[in-house]
């Protein structure tokens, strides 16, 4: 990410969810399955509130 779209912001925390879907081209609703992975979690969690990784500082 550009650090002109953070201001001037002097530290940032970045959370990463992943999504994917199994798409079944056989059956008309065409989704088999949905997955995600939360890049800072082990097992379950909540897919609408990424973990947040430790603060990375400008320079």
């Amino acid at each position: 990410m550009p650090t002109s779209c953070l201001g001037d912001a002097r530290w940032v925390r970045v959370g990463v969810v992943a999504y994917g879907i199994d798409l079944d081209q056989e059956d008309d609703a065409g989704v088999s399955g949905v997955y995600s992975d939360d890049a800072h979690r082990d097992g379950s969690f909540d897919v609408e509130k990424a973990a947040l990784g430790p603060r990375v500082r400008r320079g």
